[in-house]
């Protein structure tokens, strides 16, 4: 039975959250604090499903029907049903990666082609379970690739999400896998703390026969970047007049400049 404005004005408050319906899986959700939220209710291989639409006065019943009758159009129109994880992948490279680095943009491509798409390339992103992904992330976990499992979750989980940011899924089957993937063992690096070593290494350094590895390695040892950083560095970035180096942003993975002291 269709709700009237009045009729919305008048529900009150009861201990618990309660619903009314408006008809064709629109209800209006009254919460204990007198709080009123629009939800329309769909239901998929006999799933409910529940996207919420806005809050009561703010969406009016009017509103609320035009809104709720937009998103049923959207949820069961035959190319948002049918599109697939192959297809939304290459469009989320396309809009969301163009700015990334090519070493990076590599490995999104090498797991995307290696794991992913081999398994859900022709799957309907809707039909894509939180079960199927966790087969698929076990099955790597058992080859002792806990870090690629990890990473895989998280990827798909990226694609699904640019789904729901652009209406054409509602719900991200990963975040169902929270703590349910093998824990990544995390191994400290080698590391010199006694000043003794240090000093050992600085002297074998100084007399490393090879001077422009050996002024990396100075430099690496006055400055403590990281080596893509020491590689890549250029004369022009260099400010002799106030004593530092000028990483520009679009070398860093932040993408802000980094600004490095350098010793007289």
């Amino acid at each position: 039975m269709a709700l009237t404005d009045i009729q919305v004005k008048a529900l009150k408050p009861q201990d618990k959250k309660y619903s009314v319906s408006d008809g064709r899986g629109l209800i209006l959700e009254v919460r204990p604090n007198g709080a009123k939220y629009w939800i329309l209710r769909t239901w998929n291989n006999g799933k409910e499903k529940r996207r919420h639409l806005g809050s009561y006065p703010q969406l009016s019943v009017k509103d609320a029907r035009v809104k709720a009758a937009d998103d049923r159009d959207k949820i069961f129109s035959p190319k948002v049903n049918s599109l697939t994880l192959g297809e939304l992948a290459k469009e989320w490279l396309g809009k969301r990666m163009t700015d990334k680095k090519p070493s990076y943009l590599e490995s999104i491509n090498m797991r995307l082609r290696l794991y992913i798409l081999p398994k859900f390339e022709n799957t309907p992103i809707n039909e894509i379970t939180s079960g199927d992904i966790l087969n698929l992330c076990r099955k790597l976990e058992e080859r002792k690739t806990l870090e690629t499992a990890a990473r895989v979750k998280a990827l798909i989980g990226q694609i699904i999400r640019y789904a729901i940011a652009t209406d054409r899924a509602e719900n991200d089957p990963t975040v169902a896998l929270k703590n349910t993937l093998a824990s990544r063992q995390h191994k400290h690096m080698a590391a010199l703390t006694k000043p003794s070593d240090i000093a050992v290494l600085i002297k074998n350094i100084n007399a490393y026969p090879r001077i422009i590895v050996r002024c990396a390695l100075k430099f690496s040892a006055l400055t403590f970047c990281r080596p893509g950083e020491i590689r890549h560095a250029e004369w022009n970035e260099i400010d002799f007049e106030n004593s530092e180096w000028r990483i520009p942003a679009e070398k860093m993975k932040m993408k802000r400049t980094h600004i490095v002291p350098l010793a007289t």
